[in-house]
């Protein structure tokens, strides 16, 4: 009973019509069979996730447009075929299944970007889409809308095909020959090549004076004409049908594989069906809100159900449809009162109040936004409805009775969290009774805890509303002087039903008018009148509160100018500032590039003063050099007759005196040079004068040879690393000296990484070094980017 009564609810409140509306957004087929499927929701966390989620897509539809899923097909007929052991899906089932699969791969696309946007609850929902991207890679381009099977699926059906096309060019070249050499036109009907039971012919006139040798496949319907497949290409045709055959046996191959990729898939594949299925209702959802200006309601808002300025969708669209205008209504239920009682004449718009009010609830508990300004309401268990005419011939039930078995059923579901509607409230019966068991059915309702919204014609319900504490008048306004609706809901005043008045103005006689305001009663058209007059002055009041809502707006517009003013001088204010810095910015920069032009000239200069340096030490060491060969040449060369051990001898490859320690059985010598002993051939060798006694053997060279000795070993290795560039090349370029002379081959210098400028630095000085023959960037184990190996000259 329960589910009748809420499947009748929602029919009488339009729900379905409402979801017709919102899949005429969808953009799949899926998404509008999931919109099909949409029904309110109960729980506050889940409502609420689903309206910001919402809110977040309307803010992407504005940015970017509509989530890329429009070409995804309904894969529910493939699932359950793929769920059949050994079944092979056909080529237009795979590309069907396939779109579902690229949807979501686009889809996933969009995380990045979401998350840029700060759209965490799209990012979130998106990254639940099974990652399917390997299966779409396979296949995608490899078949066709169609379901035709592309080359590309697999170089086994690119090479048969490409054999085939080769095989169809030589018959029809062939043919071609046949139909256009001289006095073909005595033979052939007509210069066209076709194909009968899958084999080239051409088509030969059956007057012709000799026949085609071939094999006959038909004659033209007028009789005159043969298709003959002649001799010449009987074993292409017959080569192509076999290549034809492989070309179906490969296909059924790829068919096969693809059907086993999404075999096993094939819950990852239902999975993005339901997403993708979401993805789209989440879509029409923005997409409505977009159209028809709608706003995220506020949910559990204290118990109070709030409207302003609402629409109802399915008017405002037919209106649209007409030109029309639709006129929004307000209205509150929950604070102070549980129960509205709505009157006014009829066609007034009352019940179309009434199914605002119940509509944009179920709106809201099933993740919509609401086409109103503002709404606010707790979560409604249920939301219980009786609007039109139930009466129903074959079920014996009198719109009365009707009426009292539906909200009998109500009265047996109603809880706290029950929203109540039910339209003409105790019609159908004696005015007194129905007055008396609408007031019963009102005060029940309440007593449960419900919140209650009717509309009536009953006199007596709008005198209870005015007096009993809990219950609220509303008025669909009426225009006295027209004697038209405005559609208007006025809160607090309870409206003339104006019936007479109604009848006078649609032409009814004056005497049955007159009659009638007879019959009606002195003390009922003195209620009337009363209610007439009250209602006037509440509309003087709503009037007035108008105006000053109005003159509230215009002083919040005024606030808000002279804010947008402020922050416009403030921007302006910044603007000049900024200005002033950027001047001042650029002014230091400049100052600070002639300081750094003052400082390159400095260093340009150190570095053509260390060349000067370098040439004047080469220049130094040639002469030096000369000086030594020429001495070399002048004295006299060694023999072992005439060396012994403490003579002096020059070295000529050295340019350096030494004293000998000992002459080797090969005719070596040991010589010493400060501390070091070296080892010289005798013909690099000449005397240079007397032996020296032995406590005068260690001796510095002569001045004039200019010769550094390092007092202890030279590393392998120098650090500079901290060290200020001029500083640094001064001592990697001693540094060099001395290693040449030490005789190493391969030095390390360890300069750090830093900004590179030490490195850089280093690297132009080894470029033109004399002692440099190549240099090079550290390995890893060498110290990487930090450090250069330098390999020295022999």
């Amino acid at each position: 009973m329960e589910k009748e009564l809420k499947e009748y609810s929602l029919r009488v409140l339009e729900y379905d019509e409402l979801k017709m509306l919102l899949a005429s957004y969808a953009l799949t087929p899926i998404g509008m069979k999931r919109i099909g499927q949409l029904e309110p929701i109960f729980e506050k966390s889940l409502i609420q996730e689903e309206l910001n989620r919402v809110t977040e897509a309307v803010h992407f539809h504005h940015r970017e447009g509509a989530f890329p899923i429009s070409n995804a097909k309904d894969p529910e007929e493939i699932i359950k075929k793929l769920k059949i052991e050994d079944t092979i899906l056909n080529g237009l089932e795979v590309y069907s299944l396939l779109s579902i699969l690229k949807a979501g791969v686009q889809v996933r696309k969009l995380i990045p970007k979401l998350g840029k946007l700060s759209y965490y609850l799209l990012s979130r929902f998106f990254s639940t889409l099974p990652e399917l991207q390997s299966i779409v890679k396979e296949i995608d381009g490899n078949v066709t809308e169609k379901g035709n099977i592309e080359s590309s699926a697999s170089k086994e059906l690119y090479q048969i095909r490409k054999k085939i096309a080769k095989l169809k060019e030589r018959i029809k070249e062939r043919l071609d020959e046949m139909m256009f050499k001289p006095g073909a036109d005595r033979i052939i009907q007509d210069e066209y090549i076709t194909i009968r039971s899958g084999r080239y012919v051409i088509p030969v006139r059956t007057d012709a004076p000799f026949p085609v040798k071939g094999i006959i496949h038909g004659t033209s319907s007028t009789g005159h004409t043969i298709f003959v497949e002649p001799i010449s290409t009987v074993d292409m045709n017959n080569e192509i049908i076999k290549l034809t055959e492989e070309e179906t046996v490969e296909i059924e191959k790829i068919l096969k594989r693809y059907t086993y990729l999404f075999r096993t898939h094939l819950d990852e594949i239902k999975i993005t069906e339901q997403i993708i299925a979401e993805v789209d209702l989440l879509n029409a959802r923005a997409k409505f809100a977009i159209d028809y200006r709608c706003t995220s309601p506020d949910i559990d808002s204290g118990g109070v159900l709030r409207l302003v300025d609402a629409r109802h969708p399915l008017l405002e669209k037919f209106l649209l449809g007409s030109r029309g205008t639709i006129v929004p209504i307000s209205a509150e239920l929950g604070a102070r009162e549980r129960a509205m009682i709505i009157s006014g004449p009829n066609a007034g718009g009352k019940t179309v109040a009434l199914k605002t009010i119940g509509l944009l609830v179920l709106m809201a508990q099933s993740g919509m936004h609401v086409p109103a300004e503002e709404m606010q309401l707790p979560i409604f268990k249920q939301v219980l409805a009786d609007i039109g005419d139930q009466q129903s011939i074959s079920a014996s039930l009198s719109t009365f009775s009707a009426h009292i078995d539906t909200v009998s059923k109500m009265a047996k579901a109603v809880t706290d969290s029950s929203l109540i509607l039910i339209d003409e409230i105790g019609t159908g019966t004696d005015p007194a009774e129905g007055t008396a068991l609408a007031l019963s059915i009102i005060e029940y309702f309440k007593r449960k805890g419900a919140l209650i919204a009717v509309t009536t014609h009953h006199g007596g319900l709008k005198i209870y509303g005015y007096k009993t504490e809990g219950v609220l008048n509303a008025a669909v306004e009426f225009d006295e002087k027209t004697f038209k609706p405005t559609y208007r809901l006025i809160m607090g005043a309870a409206g003339a039903s104006s019936g007479i008045n109604v009848a006078r103005q649609l032409g009814l006689d004056d005497e049955i008018v007159e009659g009638a305001k007879r019959y009606i009663g002195e003390a009922a058209a003195e209620a009337e009148d009363y209610l007439t007059k009250l209602r006037s002055l509440t509309v003087s009041v709503e009037k007035k509160k108008y105006e000053l809502e109005e003159r509230i707006k215009e002083l919040e517009a005024d606030r808000k100018k002279l804010d947008a003013d402020f922050k416009k001088k403030e921007a302006e204010t910044k603007e000049k500032f900024n200005k002033e810095l950027s001047a001042l910015i650029a002014q230091f920069r400049s100052e600070a590039d002639m300081l750094l032009g003052d400082l390159k000239e400095k260093r340009d200069q150190l570095k053509l003063d260390r060349e000067r340096m370098k040439k004047e030490k080469l220049l130094r060491e040639k002469i030096e050099s000369a000086f030594v060969k020429k001495k070399f040449e002048e004295m006299k060369p060694l023999s072992l007759g005439s060396i012994k051990a403490g003579s002096r001898v020059l070295i000529q490859s050295l340019g350096l005196e030494a004293v000998v320690e000992s002459v080797r059985p090969d005719g070596m010598l040991e010589v010493s040079v400060g501390k070091r002993i070296l080892k010289v051939g005798m013909n690099d060798c000449a005397v240079v004068g007397e032996a020296l006694l032995e406590e005068n053997r260690v001796k510095k060279p002569p001045e004039s040879v200019s010769v550094r000795i390092a007092e202890k070993a030279i590393s392998r290795e120098i650090n500079v690393i901290g060290k200020r560039v001029e500083e640094a090349l001064d001592e990697i370029d001693k540094y060099l000296d001395d290693a040449f002379l030490a005789g190493h081959r391969e030095l390390r210098v360890i300069h750090g990484i830093g900004k590179g400028r030490l490195k850089q630095a280093i690297h132009e000085m080894l470029k033109d070094h004399p002692h440099v023959s190549s240099y090079r960037t550290g390995a890893p184990q060498e110290g990487g980017d930090g450090a250069t190996i330098i390999t020295l000259k022999d």
